[in-house]
């Protein structure tokens, strides 16, 4: 079943390891590994998870659909946690993700939202809204 989330997932998946979002990560994202849907793992790396919100109801023509993601980075250090959220922003910002869906960051800075396990990791968030996405 195709989602929000594997659209995205897709996406990112392909970047190459120049890529921005890459390099402040400093891996590539791969699904299972260092990206998560839905659901964080409690896994001792850095990392990132795609975690779906409800949007807004479809128009009255059902062709016009809004969805969101939060975008959500566990991480050690708060440097490479702000600098992933910021090229999250910077690149999928009206991203139209390959020509299925037009991302909006819905912040111009990443949240910093706190720590766990023990304060060893900290969690950085950027909310995202996928316009005129129909699956």
């Amino acid at each position: 079943m195709s989602t929000v989330l594997n659209l995205v997932a897709s996406h990112l998946t392909t970047l190459l390891a120049t890529n921005i979002i890459c390099t402040a990560l400093g891996t590539t994202l791969r699904l299972g590994s260092t990206l998560f849907l839905g659901q964080e793992p409690s896994k001792d790396r850095d990392l990132v998870t795609l975690i779906p919100y409800s949007g807004e109801p479809p128009d009255t023509g059902g062709y016009k659909y809004t969805s969101h993601v939060q975008i959500r980075v566990k991480t050690d250090s708060i440097n490479t946690g702000l600098n992933t959220q910021q090229a999250f922003i910077r690149h999928l910002h009206m991203n139209e993700l390959n020509g299925r869906g037009l991302m909006q960051s819905l912040n111009s800075a990443p949240l910093i939202i706190g720590s766990v396990e023990g304060g060893e990791k900290n969690i950085f968030v950027t909310n995202f809204r996928i316009r005129h996405l129909r699956i």
